[in-house]
């Protein structure tokens, strides 16, 4: 199970804007032109250096990104008994018919690409499409740029999806990103058990433990305190 957190760039890369100098977008697209030599992206594998950037992607570092994902996750993607887990904030809307453009189209094939469905899809197929993530202003409308992905032979072991907009559980506390979390059946993942969901997902999945049962939940977070502390499974 291999888990990845990505940030992708928010703006295009402006070799004259010296304002936004420390921004990862200002950054990665100081970074990608002086790759001068990279390896062909068909015969490209962990090790070897990275394929030059195209003009497009020294200009908009987000397709890039996308693009370098694709080359360095799918030895983990094309293997059966492999899952890949992707979160984080992507920031191309999917789902907005007004955002549609190259960073979305370039999202949407890394996806198809390593085979990631959202796990607000696997969980609400019905409704995850109308999902908010991130709130507007005066400028901006509300919108779905976060996300949280898995592959799609494991999509029917995410049991719960959620979207928390307490302040007190966001990354920048009093923004307007949201927080978003997934309950998984890890050891259907792992192949440790068989599955017991169906083949496709239907609609909402229920938790083997109920949230409102706080007794159960205190003794899950003692087993798992001491487990992840020892290391090791416990014999």
């Amino acid at each position: 199970m291999v888990v990845v957190v990505v940030y992708a760039p928010d703006a295009q890369y402006d070799v004259m804007n010296e304002e936004r100098g420390g921004g990862y977008s200002q950054r990665l697209g100081q970074r990608a032109p002086t790759i001068v030599d990279g390896t062909v992206a068909a015969k490209w594998k962990p090790g070897k250096p990275m394929p030059k950037p195209t003009t497009e992607q020294l200009k908009h570092p987000k397709r890039l990104l996308f693009s370098d994902l694709k080359l360095q996750l799918w030895h983990y993607a094309c293997k059966p008994l492999h899952t890949l887990v992707g979160m984080g904030d992507m920031n191309p809307d999917l789902y907005a018919e007004h955002r549609r453009g190259k960073d979305r189209d370039a999202m949407m094939e890394m996806m198809d690409e390593l085979k990631l469905v959202s796990c607000g899809q696997a969980v609400w197929p019905q409704s995850y499409a109308g999902f908010v993530t991130h709130g507007g202003d005066s400028a901006h409308a509300d919108s779905h740029i976060d996300y949280m992905m898995i592959s799609e032979a494991s999509a029917t072991s995410v049991r719960r999806f959620g979207i928390h907009a307490n302040p007190d559980l966001c990354e920048d506390r009093g923004g307007r990103y949201a927080a978003l979390f997934i309950d998984v059946d890890v050891v259907s993942v792992l192949g440790i058990a068989k599955p017991q969901q169906p083949a496709k997902a239907q609609g909402r999945f229920q938790s083997a433990v109920k949230y409102s049962d706080k007794p159960r939940l205190a003794r899950f977070r003692d087993f798992a305190d001491k487990f992840f502390s020892q290391g090791e499974i416990p014999k």
